[in-house]
């Protein structure tokens, strides 16, 4: 059973890593918590998990258990839970598909999220077991977006099979974010047309990204949800 009451459920996706999806959805995350949403993320990407570093966790510390539940972290306003908080740095590479879902499954039902307006969960990079096995433990997910490196084709490719397993599992894709958009990611592929869904917002590789960079996305989120704006 869940542990929580959620409004939205938002789930953020790349056919591979590399892409800036984590990046995404904590700053996403993030952008929505400066809005005065009540936001939780949780970071599904078992074997890369690394979703609190970037929200600001400088050091692992332990997730307390409280009646049988996870009770989550919290950081520049989002609550957060991830495996990431409970292990030294060990091979999760070569962990079976089979012990990574045994994880998911307590991560994504055994915590105390309390009410929140949305949760962001950061998927597996992948349209494999990881993927799947997400979708099937998160029941009834509200949206899922998908994050593309730039215009370049490989990624659109790798978004599109990852569109294909969302689409199988009756996930609603309602857009894509450009994530590093630069020259140097510019290979002039059209991915709106390409995907078949809507551009929520882009990203331009930079050093330092700030919170207000996502905000414009999140506005998105909401006008595509027929979500009330705070």
């Amino acid at each position: 059973m869940w542990g929580g009451v959620f409004l939205k459920k938002i789930l953020v996706c790349s056919g591979k890593g590399g892409v800036g999806k984590t990046t995404v959805a904590v700053n996403l995350a993030r952008a929505f918590a400066a809005k005065g949403r009540r936001v939780g993320l949780l970071d599904a990407d078992i074997n890369t998990s690394n979703a609190p570093i970037i929200l600001g966790f400088t050091e692992r510390k332990p997730l307390e258990v409280k009646d049988n539940r996870i009770i989550p972290h919290e950081a520049n306003g989002v609550k957060v839970v991830s495996y990431w908080f409970d292990t030294a740095d060990v091979p999760h590479l070569l962990w079976s598909a089979d012990r990574v879902v045994k994880i998911l499954k307590a991560l994504c039902k055994d915590v105390d999220w309390g009410v929140l307006d949305l949760l962001i969960i950061d998927s597996p990079p992948t349209t494999a077991d990881e993927l799947i096995g997400v979708i099937n433990l998160l029941e009834n997910i509200d949206a899922a977006i998908l994050i593309v490196q730039g215009s370049t084709r490989s990624s659109v490719q790798d978004s599109k099979l990852a569109k294909l397993t969302l689409d199988y599992y009756k996930v609603p894709v309602v857009g894509f974010v450009q994530n590093m958009v630069s020259k140097y990611f510019d290979e002039g592929a059209d991915v709106e047309s390409e995907l078949g869904v809507p551009k929520l917002g882009e990203i331009g590789l930079k050093q330092k990204l700030k919170v207000e960079d996502f905000v414009p996305i999140a506005e998105k989120l909401e006008e595509v949800l027929n979500w009330p704006k705070n």
